[in-house]
This record gives C-alpha cells, sequence and structure tokens, in this order.
C-alpha cells in the first residue's frame, strides 16, 4: 500500500502497488479516487484513507486522521457535485526507504449549490510511503 500526504487538494490515500511496478499503482490510485469524486461517495473516499491519513485542501485547511476526514468527506458533496475530475502523474521520484515522490496535476468540473459549473485544475504534490500491500 501507498500512504499519500498530500498538497492541493488530494489526499493521503492507501493503495497496493501494483506489480506493474509504482507508476501503474499510482495511476490506479489517482483513477481511484477521480472515481470516488465523482461518484460522489465518501465511503469509498474514507476507505482510501490510512488510519492516520491526512489531507492538506485549498487555503491550508488540514484534516488529521479518519475521524476528522469522515467529517469533511460527510459534508464536501452536500453543496458540491464533481461532475468530472482527471488526475495526471508527470514525475516520479524515488526518495529512498519505501517513500515515492509523486507531480502532477488534476482538473475537475464541479456544480456547485447555485447550480453555476465551475471548471478548476491545478498541480499536487504528493509524498507516498510503501505499506503493507
Amino acid at each position: 500500500m501507498y500512504l499519500r500526504p498530500t498538497l492541493a487538494a488530494l489526499p493521503l490515500l492507501a493503495s497496493p502497488l501494483l506489480a506493474s511496478g509504482p507508476h501503474a499503482g499510482v495511476e490506479a490510485l489517482n483513477r481511484r479516487f477521480a472515481e470516488a469524486m465523482v461518484k460522489a461517495d465518501a465511503t469509498a473516499l474514507l476507505d482510501c484513507y490510512t488510519e492516520d491519513g491526512q489531507l492538506i485542501f485549498f487555503k491550508g485547511q488540514t484534516f488529521k486522521g479518519r475521524t476528522e476526514l469522515k467529517g469533511f468527506l460527510a459534508g464536501f458533496f452536500t453543496p458540491n457535485k464533481v461532475k468530472s475530475m482527471t488526475i495526471a502523474s508527470r514525475e516520479w521520484k524515488a526518495l529512498g526507504a519505501g517513500y515515492l515522490l509523486d507531480q502532477g496535476t488534476y482538473e475537475m468540473v464541479s456544480v456547485g449549490a447555485d447550480g453555476k459549473e465551475e471548471k478548476g485544475a491545478g498541480r499536487y504534490l504528493q509524498i507516498l510511503r510503501r505499506g503493507k500491500d
């Protein structure tokens, strides 16, 4: 599994490392996260987090541990509907001792409580730590 503390809108997640290598594991993890966002499946998102998972969200909001993450995710989809989301890893770098740095971009189209569609895009940085598969 990889644990994933992140900056800029992506969470600390856990995912099995695929046999084909860490890059495939990161891509699979990103797809899993994006699919759960589009489905507004807070439970599936929470299931991605480890017990000590962390999310550093926009403007520095930080959520630590499953209890805080559950509270945040429960309220996230009430005013928001994510219509589409793509996450693209652009660069990976092994940091040694089971750590991997992943940098990439994301694009998201959402609809707020006012019914207006909003397009957003940004960059992310995540440090993944190898855990038990």
